[in-house]
């Protein structure tokens, strides 16, 4: 065990953050840490490392072991050079390096006893040299600054003339190339591009010893994390498996608690109704029976009200569904060309957009993939090139920098979306709200008192109530929790009109997305698929490929693509049919057991009752077994 925690309560004034809480990391755990903004996991690491005491509970860390902290804002000042910083980490070897040439020296200049001894010298130390990494350390760091997305010639410049987000990547990879026994990383994706965060993901897979992640980028969690910790009512609750099995079993957590409300409001009302039947028939008999029920209910009520609180279960369900529909083809852009004086961003571009396709536009960053956006909302003209739209296109654009979104900034919510849709009551008005998380006297507060991620939520809202059918999304999930996006995800996929979407969430295009259109200076690639297709194609295809790519190999790939897809989800459905034809036989014969049960004569020959009961127990087995495997296939089938 590397670290444990016991027993720990920690707050700041009135705020609890954690409340009795329990928690270890063990050698060669991959954890992720996820929870809502403010639960308390940047707290957590400062506990972990001791920049912050518990108020009670202990912290237990090894003292045999080296932890490594990436901060958000990592404070990285020095005078010296990228490359005298990165090598000051293997000083051992450097020393080694310098004791080598000595015995080499001395070797070339003496005889007899003394070269033999300093052979056997020299001997011992390249062999501890290479048990160290000696060989492979120059590549490291060679690694680490192309990983990075720095080059060779950065490696000269001193630290203080990086910007704050390159000093965030060279913390990062002074860690890396420490491998630290405990690496803590909060954020470490912040700056990083699709190029960085693919190599800092196959780092963390391959990593010796243990790390624990904070991340909102649920792709890096996918990939890389064997565990999941969530941060929940001031306490941790800790799931086996990445992030899709942690995302299963949260929706059958999620399911238990509706059959359990479901259970509540039953009772509740079962016993609302007989207490009312004794009131009316009153008797004094009745109304002791009546005030012994009133107290039992509201015990009932009480615990319902405990078990509610104690769930972070939202139940919010979006739905986007444009009021027009437009014609088939939505858009055709032909031979577009861009340039920004020498920046050439793209030459005859060519694509066709179709109604209902969900197309996620990727490439680094500069490429030019928000201006094209600006280009087909008629925001920037284009060099050359033609864009055609079909009828009854009508478009909604959501960006993270739009500041003319509200027309009255110090209005309240309810206003904002009046001036979207004048003709929705304050009732629906509030039920949309509602469903991005805006509840109670909430909705009365002005716009401008907004954080960030709240107006990211509310820009959403307003397009959802919006004529629009080209949805036109600009990093649609930056600055919103991951509740959030996974309404919009499920929003967007069962959307009937038309989306077009610059991300970097690698997690969100993977769900959301039809084609990718990868868009880079020198060529354009547009693949059928989600962003896992684009990278399977990326991987066995080369870069003459990509530039030479035929639209047929496009549609040969993109039916290929649905033909697996389609035989997935048939035979997942065949299984499903297949449990529940079992299911329904054990519950024919759960029945006959029960009926034969109640039966007066079931106990007069007590061995045969005994079997009975021995299979009926059993019966309840399988039937839970089977409705549990039940619920995993139809969540599958449901997120295909």
């Amino acid at each position: 065990m590397l670290v444990n925690v016991d027993h720990v309560s920690f707050g700041y004034g009135d705020q609890q953050i954690f409340q009795n809480l329990t928690f270890s990391i063990q050698e060669h755990q991959k954890l992720g840490l996820i929870g809502k903004n403010g639960a308390g996991k940047t707290t957590l690491f400062k506990l972990l490392t001791g920049e912050l005491l518990p108020d009670n509970g202990t912290v237990h860390r090894n003292t045999s072991i080296q932890i490594g902290y990436l901060k958000q804002e990592q404070p990285f000042e020095s005078d010296s050079t990228l490359h005298e910083v990165f090598l000051s980490f293997f000083l051992p070897l450097i020393n080694i390096e310098k004791k080598i040439k000595q015995l080499q020296v001395k070797i070339d200049h003496t005889q007899g006893q003394t070269q033999k001894d300093a052979v056997i010298q020299l001997g011992n130390l390249q062999e501890q040299y290479k048990n160290m990494g000696g060989y492979a350390y120059p590549s490291r760091i060679r690694g680490v600054v192309a990983g990075l997305g720095l080059t060779e010639k950065d490696l000269e410049r001193k630290i203080n003339t990086f910007s704050s987000g390159q000093k965030t990547k060279i913390a990062l990879g002074s860690l890396l190339l420490q491998e630290p026994d405990l690496l803590l990383l909060d954020e470490p994706t912040n700056y990083l591009d699709i190029h960085s965060l693919n190599w800092l993901e196959n780092i963390l897979r391959n990593y010796p010893n243990s790390f624990v992640v904070i991340s909102h980028d649920r792709y890096l969690l996918d990939h890389v994390c064997t565990s999941i910790s969530e941060i929940q009512n001031q306490n941790i609750i800790h799931y086996n498996g990445n992030y899709s099995s942690f995302q299963l079993k949260k929706k059958k957590a999620d399911i238990a608690y509706q059959k359990k409300v479901a259970s509540y409001q039953k009772e509740i009302k079962h016993q609302e109704a007989i207490i009312s039947k004794l009131r009316g028939n009153f008797t004094t008999k009745n109304t002791k029976r009546a005030k012994s029920r009133e107290k039992n209910l509201e015990k009932i009520r009480d615990e319902f009200s405990q078990f509610a609180k104690s769930s972070d279960n939202n139940n919010l369900h979006l739905s986007l569904t444009p009021s027009i529909q437009s014609s088939n083809d939505v858009l055709k852009i032909k031979q577009l060309s861009k340039s920004f004086g020498h920046l050439s961003l793209y030459n005859n571009l060519n694509l066709e957009i179709f109604r209902g396709d969900r197309v996620g536009i990727i490439g680094a960053n500069g490429a030019g993939k928000s201006t094209l956006l600006k280009i087909i909302k008629r925001e920037l003209l284009p060099d050359s090139g033609r864009l055609k739209f079909g009828e009854n296109v009508h478009i909604g654009y959501y960006t993270q920098e739009s500041k003319d979104t509200f027309s009255d900034p110090s209005g309240s919510l309810i206003d904002a979306l009046r001036t979207v849709n004048i003709k929705l009551s304050d009732g629906e008005i509030r039920n949309i709200l509602a469903q991005f998380m805006f509840r109670n006297d909430e909705v009365f507060k002005p716009v401008n008192e907004l954080s960030g991620g709240e107006k990211s939520r509310l820009r959403l809202a307003m397009l959802m109530i919006s004529q629009a059918n080209l949805l036109l999304l600009d990093e649609p999930t930056n600055h919103i929790d991951m509740d959030t996006k996974e309404i919009l995800e499920d929003a967007l996929i069962h959307y009937t009109g038309t989306v077009i979407m610059v991300s970097h969430d690698r997690y969100f295009l993977n769900k959301v997305a039809t084609r990718i259109v990868s868009v880079s200076s020198d060529h354009i690639l547009d693949l059928p698929g989600n962003y896992d297709d684009y990278r399977l194609f990326c991987s066995t295809h080369t870069q003459n490929n990509k530039n030479t790519l035929s639209s047929v190999n496009i549609k040969e790939q993109k039916n290929k693509t649905q033909h697996e897809r389609q035989k997935k989800i048939r035979n997942q459905k065949k299984d499903l049919e297949k449990i529940e034809k079992q299911l329904d036989a054990l519950t024919l014969q759960l029945q006959d057991i029960e009926k034969s049960m109640s039966d007066v004569h079931f106990y007069d020959d007590p061995k045969k009752a005994e079997q009975s009961m021995q299979q009926y127990s059993h019966l309840k087995k399988d039937i839970a077994a089977l409705t549990e495997q039940w619920e995993d296939l139809a969540l599958k089938l449901e997120n295909n």
